[in-house]
């Protein structure tokens, strides 16, 4: 077969510049595939902080549910046990009283720190405060935090505040 003198070599300038744009398209193809597995680990962290942060709130609130309910019985008893009706503010001071006695049996007036199984996910939970707001009505500030240690994501303290009537008989 006859060759002509210019076309020696067409091939091998065909390979090198089909290596040539390969080379320009790599680093765009390989960007943008780190920026997507980051991506999604942002995401994971998001999802799994929202979920630690529900896990916090339903067990103050449970903490909460439970805690009236001991400290309920424990004022209706000592309204029982006293010769007179007392009046609604010591009522109260008592429901408050025996409520952070209940709340303290979950340790989280010093800030109870949950660590979750897989991984080193934490949630810290705090009972900020209990307030009395007026007679037979109290209002319980609580935090959650939680914590996925070497996060590249702050997460503020989440506050929140539960009130409570107090519907006792007299």
């Amino acid at each position: 077969m006859y060759k002509k003198g210019n076309e020696q070599g067409f091939a091998l300038i065909i390979v090198l510049l089909i290596i040539a744009i390969l080379g320009m398209l790599l680093p765009l193809v390989m960007s943008n595939l780190l920026n997507s597995a980051k991506e999604y680990q942002r995401t994971e962290e998001y999802v799994q902080l929202n979920k630690l942060e529900d896990m916090g709130v339903h067990l103050i609130n449970e903490a909460i549910d439970q805690s009236e309910e001991v400290a309920s019985l424990q004022t209706q008893n000592w309204i029982d046990n006293h010769t007179s009706t007392p009046i609604d503010a010591s009522i109260t001071q008592n429901y408050k009283n025996e409520l952070a006695k209940a709340l303290s049996d979950y340790d989280l007036d010093n800030g109870l720190k949950l660590n979750v199984k897989k991984g080193d996910y934490a949630n810290e939970v705090m009972i900020d405060d209990i307030l009395i707001v007026s007679d037979m009505t109290i209002v319980v500030n609580y935090s959650v935090l939680p914590n996925i240690p070497g996060q590249e994501i702050n997460r503020a303290r989440t506050e929140g505040s539960r009130t409570i009537n107090l519907e006792l008989e007299s």
